[in-house]
């Protein structure tokens, strides 16, 4: 059982006033909050790699080798696709891998976001691990959404943008559609930079229910870090590891060299040059695509007047997770470590300040896990059982 302290500090953050009449699914969420507070906080096990006390979750895709790849997903049952999505005038390849066992069984959705980890033991793989959480469901895994990969090719700097949700929506659809799926039941399960889609997506396509752990409550303070516009230490502290992978990204790139390959190629090379001329090439970017992002809110939001998007620091925060909570009708949890260096507790915090009000919405703050790997901390199984307390209890 969970000690006294923690169950308090549990239930501050995680209940809300609960409607007076309860539909069958809100019954359905408290039922698993319920058995949610029931399970064993965990101990500590290894924590891997480590930084001001914190467990880092970069494990590489170990799937990913250069010959044996698509050998390796077939024999695990996953299959590799590619889709083009027509994203408001703006044509974008989307890569995942799907598993489909039977119709008759629900689909699940993970969306790793760009650590590209699904918070599994050290050394794991996206695909090995959504099987072994749910080896009865149907199952899809976007392997390339928000990281670099997908927005060089498209152009697109995505770090959970407005494309995200409406591409996974589609996507989905015609998984449904094609594989003739009869279970309804759709979950979505993300981490990190996935933060918005897991919130967003639920309303673009029916839901049972989102999963979101290492999540953001405003991706816009990474890129105001990554801009050198300064950041909050209530919300962002940048680990070495991200520093380094941004050090080697920066390769020298004139401003005029960069523009000159997205306008003959569509994409968006990795020697993208020094901070100037990155940050020149994100606002240029946002500027060309800021049409498309205004009809793609107008669409998400259900109808909401576009924000008056100034640059792209406004555009990030009009996706903070706090200003989409009176939109959440289906279960959305949220699992954040204590000691996560990017970001930091205080955005899980701000966010639950702000959700007190809406029955739909859970989390929990627990002790360790650093950015996304609760498996380094706790064990592969610990993050698996909750993942699978919540399917099976909605």
């Amino acid at each position: 059982m969970r000690s006294p302290y923690s169950v308090l500090i549990f239930c501050t953050l995680l209940w809300g006033q609960v409607a007076p009449a309860q539909t069958s699914q809100q019954q359905r969420f408290q039922n698993f909050i319920k058995e949610y507070q029931k399970l064993e906080p965990g101990s500590l096990t290894f924590l891997g790699r480590t930084w001001a006390g914190s467990a880092i979750g970069y494990s590489t895709h170990s799937a990913k080798k250069k010959k044996g790849e698509l050998r390796y997903q077939e024999s695990i049952g996953f299959v590799r696709r590619s889709a083009i999505v027509d994203f408001f005038g703006i044509r974008l390849k989307v890569q995942y891998a799907k598993k489909i066992r039977d119709p008759s069984l629900p689909l699940v959705a993970f969306h790793p976001g760009f650590s590209g980890t699904l918070d599994s033991a050290l050394g794991g793989d996206l695909l090995s691990e959504a099987r072994e959480t749910f080896p009865d469901a149907n199952l899809v895994v976007f392997e390339g959404l928000s990281n670099k990969d997908f927005a060089y090719r498209n152009c697109f700097f995505s770090l959970g943008g407005l494309h995200e949700p409406y591409l996974i929506a589609k996507v989905l659809e015609e998984i449904q559609k094609g594989e003739k799926i009869q279970n309804p039941d759709v979950f979505l399960f993300g981490s990190s930079s996935s933060s918005f889609s897991v919130i967003a997506t639920p309303l673009l396509l029916p839901m049972k229910g989102s999963f979101l752990t290492s999540g953001y409550n405003d991706l816009s303070s990474v890129y105001r870090w990554v801009l050198g516009e300064g950041h909050s230490e209530d919300t962002f502290v940048p680990d070495p590891l991200f520093k380094k992978g941004f050090r080697s990204m920066m390769k020298k790139r004139s401003v005029s060299a960069a523009r000159k390959r997205l306008g003959k190629n569509s994409s968006c090379d990795s020697k993208l040059g020094d901070r100037d001329t990155f940050k020149d090439l994100l606002d240029w970017t946002f500027e060309t695509h800021k049409r498309s992002l205004e009809k793609a809110w107008v669409v998400v939001s259900s109808g909401k007047p576009v924000p008056p998007w100034k640059n792209l620091g406004d555009y990030l925060e009009s996706l903070a997770l706090n200003r989409w909570i009176d939109a959440v009708t289906t279960p959305f949890f949220w699992l954040q470590a204590k000691n996560d260096p990017m970001p930091t507790q205080g955005q899980f915090q701000y966010f639950f300040s702000q959700a007190g009000g809406n029955p739909w919405i859970a989390g929990d703050l627990v002790e360790s896990g650093g950015h996304a790997h609760f498996g380094a901390a706790y064990g592969a199984e610990w993050l698996r059982l909750r993942r699978r307390l919540f399917l099976n209890s909605l």
